[in-house]
């Protein structure tokens, strides 16, 4: 009996954990959204479309990907 109750308790620790990294995760999702839509905005105002593509092309190199 004892076993079973340690699982239990293992598993909700561990059900606690992934469910804080999964909300870590989201606010730290949201910050960077808002910074690329600050750095965004920055480049677009200054007419700079070109910078911005290039930094576009960048991180999709980087993550793997052809935008």
């Amino acid at each position: 009996m004892s076993d079973f109750i340690s699982d239990k308790s293992i598993a909700a620790v561990g059900e606690v954990n992934l469910l804080n990294t999964i909300d870590r995760l989201e606010k730290e999702a949201i910050r960077y959204a808002a910074l690329w839509h600050g750095i965004e905005a920055y480049f677009e105002a200054r007419g700079e479309r070109a910078v911005l593509e290039g930094i576009i092309a960048a991180v999709g190199f980087v993550e793997g990907r052809d935008d």
